[in-house]
């Protein structure tokens, strides 16, 4: 038995209505995922900031992440291990096809269980099938999600736990689901937050953590790099072993590991 919290309310999975959310089928939400551990979630502020910025420009009314809420949602769930995944969705209540009727909007939230955090992404590869175009639109975290699915197809077929993708003017952005980080001779570097990857508030925390450089990224600027991690606000910092095949040290990226538990008090 699975429950969320509609509303506030806290309901079975199973009763949640689909004219609940319908303006899901025209990609009128947004979402923010988040990483729960044993009671806090630790970057909450990036997460109501950030969700905020998004339901202003979706003409959204405004709510306000409750952590007691989420707590009360974690016990009847019965998380088992100190971590999980919070989806905080918002999704406009009223609609027709594809025209908005009004600001009121819905709120769902999800949670699973999570074994562990900081897991290693052992082959990373490219996607260079479909290119993200630029825009204000694309640093949020929306409901239109067709570009990440084909993105996680292409690394599955291909045999890759995850994969770069591409704007339109060829620079590597992000990957399907995290932030790329990559280190070249002690210095820190993650793409340009104005290139059209979505920001990240995991992304946002490590700049300011460990003075990371934005720049654009080009392929062979990711292939000269001594090392490369991926960022996202569940996993937090995700190593990587191995980029195209060519194996990678993780050296540095563990002790910014242990400097982001340090941060966090993790």
């Amino acid at each position: 038995m699975h429950f969320v919290l509609f509303n506030g309310q806290i309901i079975e999975k199973k009763n949640l209505s689909f004219f609940d959310v319908e303006r899901f089928r025209v990609a009128d939400a947004c979402f923010e995922s988040m990483l729960w551990i044993d009671g806090r979630i630790p970057l909450l502020d990036g997460h109501q900031k950030r969700l905020d910025e998004v339901c202003t420009y979706f003409g959204f009314d405004s709510h306000k992440i409750s952590l007691d809420s989420i707590n009360q949602l974690a016990k009847i769930e019965k998380i088992k291990t100190n971590y999980g995944r919070v989806r905080v969705s918002v999704i406009r209540s009223q609609g027709k096809n594809y025209t908005p009727l009004g600001k009121e909007s819905n709120l769902l939230v999800e949670m699973e269980e999570l074994e562990d955090l900081f897991l290693p992404i052992q082959k990373l590869g490219l996607y260079r099938e479909l290119r993200k175009s630029v825009s204000p639109f694309s640093r949020f975290k929306h409901s239109n999600a067709l570009l990440y699915v084909m993105a996680r197809q292409f690394a599955l077929k291909n045999n890759f736990d995850e994969v770069l993708l591409f704007n339109d003017n060829n620079q590597i952005i992000e990957a399907s689901s995290s932030n790329l980080f990559f280190i070249r001779d002690q210095e820190i570097y993650t793409p340009n937050r104005n290139d059209g990857g979505v920001t990240g508030v995991c992304q946002e925390r490590l700049i300011n953590l460990f003075g990371a450089k934005e720049v654009k990224v080009t392929e062979q600027i990711v292939q000269d790099a001594d090392e490369i991690f991926l960022s996202n606000a569940v996993q937090l910092i995700e190593p990587v072993t191995s980029f195209l095949n060519r194996k990678l040290d993780v050296v540095h990226t563990k002790k910014l590991i242990a400097k982001l538990k340090e941060d966090l008090t993790l």
